[in-house]
Protein backbone atom coordinates (compact mmCIF):
# COMPACT_ATOMS: atom_id res chain seq x y z
CA UNK A 1 0.00 0.00 0.00
CA UNK A 2 1.43 3.54 -0.75
CA UNK A 3 1.10 6.16 1.51
CA UNK A 4 -1.30 8.41 -0.37
CA UNK A 5 -3.60 5.34 0.13
CA UNK A 6 -2.75 5.01 3.92
CA UNK A 7 -2.85 9.45 3.95
CA UNK A 8 -6.73 8.30 2.55
CA UNK A 9 -7.32 5.18 4.96
CA UNK A 10 -6.12 7.34 7.74
CA UNK A 11 -8.94 10.07 7.04
CA UNK A 12 -11.66 7.47 6.93
CA UNK A 13 -10.56 6.35 10.22
CA UNK A 14 -10.63 10.02 11.19
CA UNK A 15 -14.21 10.21 10.31
CA UNK A 16 -14.89 7.33 12.10
CA UNK A 17 -13.73 8.23 15.23
CA UNK A 18 -15.35 9.61 18.47
CA UNK A 19 -14.26 12.63 18.45
CA UNK A 20 -15.02 13.62 14.73
CA UNK A 21 -18.78 12.44 15.34
CA UNK A 22 -18.59 14.24 18.62
CA UNK A 23 -17.73 17.31 16.59
CA UNK A 24 -20.34 16.58 14.05
CA UNK A 25 -23.20 16.14 16.58
CA UNK A 26 -22.07 20.01 18.51
CA UNK A 27 -22.24 20.79 14.62
CA UNK A 28 -26.02 19.53 14.19
CA UNK A 29 -27.22 20.84 17.94
CA UNK A 30 -25.84 24.36 16.70
CA UNK A 31 -27.72 24.41 13.11
CA UNK A 32 -30.84 23.25 14.92
CA UNK A 33 -31.10 26.05 17.79
CA UNK A 34 -33.68 28.40 16.41
CA UNK A 35 -32.29 31.40 19.11
CA UNK A 36 -28.89 30.38 18.25
CA UNK A 37 -29.50 30.75 14.19
CA UNK A 38 -31.67 33.50 14.90
CA UNK A 39 -28.23 35.58 16.73
CA UNK A 40 -26.21 34.08 14.05
CA UNK A 41 -28.37 36.12 11.27
CA UNK A 42 -28.27 39.54 13.68
CA UNK A 43 -24.80 38.85 14.09
CA UNK A 44 -24.40 38.71 10.21
CA UNK A 45 -26.59 41.94 9.47
CA UNK A 46 -25.86 44.29 12.00
CA UNK A 47 -21.80 43.46 10.82
CA UNK A 48 -22.96 44.38 7.49
CA UNK A 49 -24.57 47.76 8.56
CA UNK A 50 -21.55 48.51 10.86
CA UNK A 51 -19.26 47.77 7.79
CA UNK A 52 -21.37 49.97 5.54
CA UNK A 53 -21.26 52.89 8.25
CA UNK A 54 -17.63 52.52 8.05
CA UNK A 55 -16.75 52.54 4.54
CA UNK A 56 -18.48 55.72 3.78
CA UNK A 57 -16.66 58.84 3.08
CA UNK A 58 -15.71 60.85 6.36
CA UNK A 59 -18.08 63.31 5.99
CA UNK A 60 -21.25 61.28 5.56
CA UNK A 61 -19.79 58.95 8.44
CA UNK A 62 -22.49 58.48 11.62
CA UNK A 63 -19.93 57.68 14.60
CA UNK A 64 -22.80 57.20 17.10
CA UNK A 65 -24.26 54.53 15.01
CA UNK A 66 -21.01 52.88 14.28
CA UNK A 67 -20.54 52.99 18.25
CA UNK A 68 -24.29 51.69 19.30
CA UNK A 69 -23.39 49.10 16.38
CA UNK A 70 -20.12 48.12 17.57
CA UNK A 71 -21.75 48.06 21.04
CA UNK A 72 -24.51 45.39 20.07
CA UNK A 73 -22.22 43.72 17.97
CA UNK A 74 -19.95 42.75 20.96
CA UNK A 75 -22.67 42.06 23.13
CA UNK A 76 -24.22 39.70 20.79
CA UNK A 77 -20.98 38.27 19.97
CA UNK A 78 -20.43 37.80 23.59
CA UNK A 79 -24.35 35.65 23.78
CA UNK A 80 -23.25 33.53 20.96
CA UNK A 81 -19.81 32.33 22.28
CA UNK A 82 -21.27 32.15 25.57
CA UNK A 83 -24.21 30.02 24.37
CA UNK A 84 -24.18 26.03 25.66
CA UNK A 85 -24.74 24.99 22.31
CA UNK A 86 -21.67 27.11 21.03
CA UNK A 87 -19.31 25.96 24.17
CA UNK A 88 -19.79 22.31 23.56
CA UNK A 89 -19.31 23.06 19.85
CA UNK A 90 -15.92 24.89 20.57
CA UNK A 91 -14.79 22.24 23.05
CA UNK A 92 -15.43 19.21 20.68
CA UNK A 93 -13.90 20.83 17.64
CA UNK A 94 -10.51 21.74 20.22
CA UNK A 95 -10.38 18.23 21.16
CA UNK A 96 -10.62 16.46 17.61
CA UNK A 97 -7.74 19.56 16.77
CA UNK A 98 -5.81 18.71 19.66
CA UNK A 99 -6.14 15.05 18.40
CA UNK A 100 -5.17 16.09 14.67
CA UNK A 101 -2.14 17.86 15.49
CA UNK A 102 -0.96 15.14 17.41
CA UNK A 103 -1.59 13.04 14.32
CA UNK A 104 0.23 15.60 12.52
CA UNK A 105 3.05 15.44 14.74
CA UNK A 106 3.80 12.16 14.21
CA UNK A 107 3.92 12.11 10.66
CA UNK A 108 6.45 15.06 10.75
CA UNK A 109 8.56 13.14 13.23
CA UNK A 110 8.28 10.22 11.04
CA UNK A 111 9.16 11.66 7.99
CA UNK A 112 12.64 13.61 9.83
CA UNK A 113 13.34 9.65 10.82
CA UNK A 114 11.72 9.83 14.58
CA UNK A 115 10.74 6.59 15.71
CA UNK A 116 6.77 6.68 15.11
CA UNK A 117 6.22 4.56 18.38
CA UNK A 118 7.98 7.17 20.24
CA UNK A 119 6.51 10.02 19.88
CA UNK A 120 4.67 11.97 22.41
CA UNK A 121 2.43 14.62 22.16
CA UNK A 122 4.14 17.85 22.33
CA UNK A 123 1.98 20.62 23.36
CA UNK A 124 4.13 24.24 22.79
CA UNK A 125 2.49 27.64 22.56
CA UNK A 126 3.04 29.43 19.31
CA UNK A 127 1.35 32.30 20.92
CA UNK A 128 -1.56 32.24 18.38
CA UNK A 129 -5.02 30.29 19.90
CA UNK A 130 -6.33 30.14 16.75
CA UNK A 131 -3.69 27.38 15.85
CA UNK A 132 -3.73 26.22 19.15
CA UNK A 133 -4.08 22.65 19.83
CA UNK A 134 -4.52 23.43 23.62
CA UNK A 135 -2.94 23.90 26.57
CA UNK A 136 -5.19 21.76 28.80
Amino acid sequence: MDIITMARELGKAIQQSQLYKDLETANEVTEKSVELQKKLDEFSELRTQLNKEIMKTEGDKDTDLIGELDNKLRKLYDDITNSPEMIAYNATKKALESELSFINQIITGSANGENPDLIERQVSCSGSCSTCGGCH
